[in-house]
């Protein structure tokens, strides 16, 4: 190549570079509706793609969240299953070398109903929770062998407003640890004397034959704006 072709590259390269030419052939560009109609196309088709694939996978991600949830729900239940038998009692303080049993028999013979060691698989004393500054004060847990006596046991907790020795002892559901929070959500969003649980699940008295059952936290926060 000789030196005319090489200043002709050169002199190619400086027009094409320098900014007057950049800035005309920049207005002669945004002055052609072709060319803007084209760019125009060519943004709006890729916007598309991009919204029509976020929509596809936002629907995913909700049906996913979903299935979760639903998965959640049932291991939540079938772990409550497993709990059904057992009821909680909080107010009888621990003592060193203390029948459970015993305290347990008794107390049932306060509410009227008649057990015997044999009728139970599991009684003892939970370790207290770290908030508890009274570490005496543990709850019992009773693992009843029929679910026909454990419901009897539960349906007199009542009775022990009458009396003078057990007042202050409060017998509950044995709740798995998502129903207990769903529980105590409820008992401080609503009205705490109408919510109450059946069988493991947290309910709210609406009216006579009108009870709201509640899955999940969100089915709370809907019950507020009712």
């Amino acid at each position: 190549m000789d030196t005319a072709d090489n200043n002709v590259i050169q002199n190619v390269r400086d027009t094409f570079t320098s900014s007057s030419f950049i800035e005309q052939f920049t207005v002669t560009l945004l002055n052609s509706n072709l060319f803007v109609n084209a760019i125009t196309k060519i943004v709006g088709d890729a916007c598309k793609q991009q919204q029509a694939l976020i929509c596809s996978l936002s629907s995913e991600l909700n049906e996913v969240k979903a299935q979760l949830v639903e998965v959640k729900s049932q291991i939540n239940d079938h772990e409550q299953y497993g709990k059904r038998k057992d009821i909680l009692i909080y107010g009888i303080p621990f003592k060193k070398d203390e029948n459970v049993i015993d305290i347990v028999v008794e107390l049932g013979k306060s509410l009227g109903i008649s057990l015997s060691k044999s009728d139970l698989y599991a009684v003892h004393h939970l370790p207290p929770s770290r908030k508890t500054t009274d570490k005496t004060k543990q709850a019992i847990i009773v693992g009843f062998l029929r679910i026909s006596d454990r419901n009897q046991f539960y349906s007199g907790r009542k009775k022990c407003r009458g009396s003078d020795l057990y007042k202050n002892v409060f017998i509950n559901e044995h709740l798995t640890n998502f129903n207990n929070k769903l529980y105590m959500y409820a008992c401080t969003k609503l009205d705490r004397k109408s919510v109450y649980t059946r069988n493991g699940n947290v309910y709210q008295y609406i009216t006579k034959g009108d009870h709201k059952r509640f899955y999940v936290m969100e089915d709370i926060d809907k019950q507020l704006k009712i």
